[in-house]
Order: C-alpha cells, then sequence, then structure tokens
C-alpha cells in the first residue's frame, strides 16, 4: 500500500514522474521519505539526499508538496558545486 490505496510504480517509472524516489509506508509502516538523486561534480558515483521520518509528522503530501522542490533544488545546487568545497 502506497499510503493513499494507489498502486505504487515501479521505482524507476516513479523517478521519471515524480522527480524522486518515495517511500510511503513500504520499509516501515509508520515511516515516509523520499530521496532525490544527483550527480556530483568530478565524475563522483551518484549520491542521493533524502528527507524521511515518521508519518504523523511527514505525511505524503507534505514530503512531495514542501519537501521535494526543496530537494530538487539542493542537489542542482550541489551539482553545480564544481570544484568548491
Amino acid at each position: 500500500d502506497h499510503g493513499s490505496g494507489e498502486v505504487p510504480l515501479f521505482p524507476l517509472a516513479e523517478y521519471r514522474e515524480l522527480g524522486c524516489c518515495t517511500s510511503f509506508g513500504e520499509w516501515q509502516k509508520d515511516v515516509n521519505a523520499i530521496a532525490i538523486a544527483f550527480h556530483p561534480p568530478g565524475g563522483r558515483s551518484v549520491m542521493a539526499i533524502n528527507c524521511g521520518g515518521p508519518g504523523f509528522n511527514l505525511s505524503r503530501e507534505f514530503l512531495l508538496r514542501e519537501v521535494r522542490p526543496q530537494l530538487v533544488a539542493l542537489a542542482g545546487r550541489l551539482e553545480g558545486l564544481g570544484g568548491e568545497r
């Protein structure tokens, strides 16, 4: 169950549609989370940043509406750092 009665998407299809991976109760029934992949500069391996926590504090709607845009922006800034530290 994806927390809303929806049939969950396959991870790659979900990432293409939403721009992030999600877990709304699949990993642990009371935990919700989203994650965004990014390519760090310098040819490093792909990395991810995430936000997750208790479902009663982090609803699906909050994570997708409020947190996702911030993670996307952060990933963009991290990709653009180049040689900076």
